[in-house]
């Protein structure tokens, strides 16, 4: 769960994607972290208001 949000994470060999929505948006986060390090990074983003 991202922010009480379900989300998609795909593992391919190590390299990974985490797809989210928030609200109207679609998000996807790619990296080869280790999985909890890429969830705290997709949980500190914020919205910026314009």
């Amino acid at each position: 769960m991202i922010k009480d949000r379900k989300g998609i994470l795909v593992d391919n060999n190590g390299y990974l994607t985490l797809f989210w929505y928030y609200s109207d948006h679609a998000f996807y986060l790619m990296g080869n972290i280790d999985k909890e390090e890429m969830i705290k990074m997709t949980e500190s983003i914020k919205m910026k208001k314009e």
